[in-house]
């Protein structure tokens, strides 16, 4: 028996009965030697993460009383788990699946000496492979803790493989087990991520999690690492936001390079008034369309990708083919607004055994969420072709026409109404026309064509176009207002206030919002998830990213000075919190008593926050200071039957209220805070007259050359701050943390430089 027994012998003798836990450093390694447990004394539990369903964590431990020794997650994950125990040289000893509950326990029945093993914690059904790649254990029986009975038995371990299972923390509860190496923990250091984070952590730990070590014994604190390399990250919906490139690329976003600005945006497809076609004869017979052309597969799946093929053609020689799991797919941005025409032209054979479809969505983002509008079944058992949205009895419906070309077009006019209106012809006759929007939820755009063949024989298409009627409305989101709802599915809706009173409503994203609060590059912060409160950050256009769960449910957000700000309703004290967005940390900036700023915002003009709130006495619109932590009350509450509101925007000195209930027939109010206490409430449109949850709302004007005080104008007030930018980002944001210092970029070429001065000018004269 080794020279250490010896010295746990004495080390047991002083150990006291404190529990002794392992916490897993980095990323435990899923084959031998994984990761050592180093200490003294008894080990008596292991804390770790798997990271994804096909994660496997492997420690080293010593079992230094066989007779005693157990393993369970019982109560200490809530992921479906599988422990396996190996011996010191990767054999299997013994496995636990389902052993309490859905979790596992080993007991000491198969352990039959001291000494060296190795324990691995899994997720239900990923399993340990020898070196032939077959299972060490079968998947069943379950509930049984078992020796290695697989046709792979008994190892040694040389890989994993299975499903999928589950993810998250777990809590390994130990007994008759020690250490596999004793000695003091490894020492720690400061390791930095790519995205600026900085943790400590071992050397092993940080290697294993992708990160840079900076040596034994440096902090975090202050953090030590460069800030992240962030740029332009585009994403279908014509948004764009700057993020680091690991961000961008998780978001399936489109990452332009480190420091490209989004202003002006590199995002929008130019020009969207030139329309789009294909006729696939610029690609090698055999492509397969997966992010080609602006191709893909639905969900972007390689498997689901159109193939272009030279066999059967409108326009020689080739045309794009699908059939079995294919799901071809082409998703737009910036088409929204005027009036388009969709043309495909189809080849359906005469054998063919299931449906096929055409499909256009108004929205569409890889793993979703998903908008359609147009859906076209090709139903070879009727022997017709219908919409399935608008007539699903197919009362409507024309003969299907095998083997030959025909042509499918969409005709669509979004400027008629809220829903819009198509026209769906095939070979020439009308097929059916309709609202554009269907269900409770959609947008008025085309964000996709989609080519769904689930069957086995091969559908052809070819020359594909997408074209304006007439020259569209410009591509993106209405600026500078932005509004959206607590529930019910609606898209956000922006307007840039042209015709006010009566403005008009532009749909966007599909997104529910509690709270929301735009930067001065014009991104919107985002809260939502109702008592599990979570943070967002968006472009007007869509989507939101996530940055991080909030402490405490936010309510209504503001953002000025560099600094966010939300009500919480359900802290402790009830109040104004200052929100961290890197973390969702929150600090209590001013308690408000029995007042709930369910809407609040920040206003640059006087460097206050501004909220309205339907609780307390008396109800209505106040000025909040949130450094003297007084409140003045401003106006009485909107002039409606019912004065809830839980949405407000502060823009150029005034504020935007949306009241809770635009089913009711209710306006939207703006109150200018140049009148002073005691003014008037002025009607406007409101953007969810079909909603009772208005939930949050935003100024984001962006950028706006030549408004460099980001007053709204561009006058003789802005040549000081604009003599400032050219000075640099810094200096400009010490002064001025409010505007965006991009406003001084008036030639638009990315840089704030002498190059902006004449056009500067140019926009004062006129």
């Amino acid at each position: 028996m080794r020279l250490r027994v010896a010295l746990l012998t004495v080390l047991l003798c002083a150990a006291t009965v404190n529990a002794q836990t392992w916490t897993e450093d980095g990323d435990a390694a899923a084959l031998l030697p994984g990761q050592t447990t180093v200490g003294s004394g008894p080990l008596t539990a292991i804390n770790g993460t798997l990271t994804s369903g096909t994660d496997a964590d492997l420690y080293a431990i010593y079992i230094d009383d066989p007779q005693n020794f157990s393993a369970r997650t019982c109560g200490g994950t809530s992921i479906d788990s599988c422990l396996y125990l190996f011996d010191e040289n990767g054999f299997g000893v013994s496995m636990s699946e389902d052993g309490c509950g859905a979790q596992s326990w080993l007991t000491s029945q198969f352990v039959a000496a001291p000494g060296l093993y190795y324990l691995t914690m899994t997720a239900w059904d990923f399993d340990p492979l020898n070196a032939g790649g077959l299972e060490i254990w079968n998947d069943a029986p379950w509930g049984v803790e078992r020796a290695p009975d697989g046709p792979g038995a008994p190892g040694p371990l040389a890989g994993w493989g299975g499903s999928a299972g589950g993810s998250g923390g777990y809590v390994i509860a130990l007994t008759g087990a020690t250490y596999a190496e004793y000695g003091p923990p490894p020492p720690t250091g400061a390791c930095c991520f790519e995205d600026g984070q900085c943790q400590v952590r071992t050397a092993t730990g940080c290697n294993s999690l992708g990160g840079n070590y900076l040596g034994d014994d440096t902090t975090c604190t202050p953090n030590p690492c460069p800030p992240p390399l962030a740029g332009a990250c585009c994403f279908s919906t014509g948004g764009c936001l700057e993020l680091t490139q690991p961000m961008c690329n998780a978001n399936g976003g489109a990452y332009q390079g480190a420091n490209v600005p989004c202003w002006p945006s590199p995002c929008v497809e130019q020009p969207p008034g030139g329309g789009w076609s294909d006729n696939f004869d610029s690609y090698p017979q055999g492509t397969v369309l997966y992010n080609v052309g602006g191709w893909t597969g639905w969900d972007d799946n390689p498997d689901a990708a159109g193939v272009v093929d030279g066999s059967n053609y409108r326009s020689a020689p080739h045309s794009i083919a699908v059939k079995g799991a294919g799901d071809a797919i082409h998703p737009f941005t910036g088409i929204q607004g005027g009036k388009w025409v969709i043309k495909a032209w189809q080849y359906i054979p005469s054998n063919l055994s299931a449906t096929t479809y055409f499909i256009v969505n108004s929205y569409y983002q890889h793993g979703g969420p998903y908008f359609w509008t147009v859906e076209l079944h090709f139903n070879p058992a009727l022997g017709v072709v219908f919409d399935s949205l608008r007539d699903p009895n197919a009362t409507s419906a024309l003969p299907i026409v095998y083997d030959e070309w025909v042509e499918i077009r969409v005709e669509v006019d979004f400027d008629a109404g809220w829903l819009g209106t198509v026209w769906q012809y095939y070979g020439g006759q009308l097929l059916y026309t309709g609202n554009w929007i269907q269900g409770a939820v959609g947008q008025l755009a085309i964000g996709n064509i989609d080519l769904f063949a689930p069957h086995p024989e091969t559908v052809f298409y070819d020359d594909l176009s997408l074209q304006p009627w007439e020259p569209p409305t410009p591509p993106g989101a209405a600026r500078p207002l932005f509004a959206g709802v607590l529930y019910g599915g609606l898209p956000t809706r922006t307007t840039d206030l042209s015709g006010f009173p009566n403005t008009n409503w532009l749909s966007g994203f599909p997104f529910e919002v509690d709270g929301a609060a735009a930067r001065p590059d014009g991104a919107v912060f985002i809260s939502n998830g109702g008592f599990s409160g979570k943070l967002y950050l968006a472009p007007v256009e869509g989507p939101a990213i996530w940055l991080c769960n909030l402490q405490y449910p936010a309510e209504g957000l503001a953002y000025g000075r560099g600094r966010l700000f939300g009500f919480c309703n359900f802290a402790s004290p009830l109040g104004i919190y200052e929100i961290n967005p890197s973390n969702g940390s929150m600090t209590l900036a001013m308690s408000t008593g029995d007042r709930r700023f369910f809407a609040l915002d920040y206003n640059p003009v006087d460097g206050l926050l501004y909220g309205y709130t339907e609780y307390g006495s008396p109800t209505g619109l106040y000025a909040i200071n949130i450094d003297t932590m007084q409140m003045t009350f401003i106006a009485p509450p909107i002039p409606t039957a019912n004065s809830a509101a839980r949405a407000m925007a502060c823009g150029y000195n005034k504020v935007y209220l949306v009241p809770v209930y635009g089913n009711e027939g209710y306006d939207m109010y703006v109150y200018d805070l140049a009148q002073g206490v005691g003014g008037v409430w002025v009607p406007m449109t409101h953007p969810f007259p079909e909603s009772q949850s208005t939930g949050g709302a935003a100024f984001a004007p962006g950028h706006v050359p030549g408004d460099t005080n980001c007053d709204g104008a561009v006058t003789f007030d802005d040549i000081d701050p604009f003599v400032l930018a050219l000075g640099g980002q810094a200096a400009f944001n010490a002064e001025l943390p409010d505007c965006y210092w991009r406003n001084a970029d008036c030639n638009l070429d990315g840089s704030v430089t002498f190059d902006d001065i004449d056009p500067f000018v140019a926009l004062l004269g006129q």
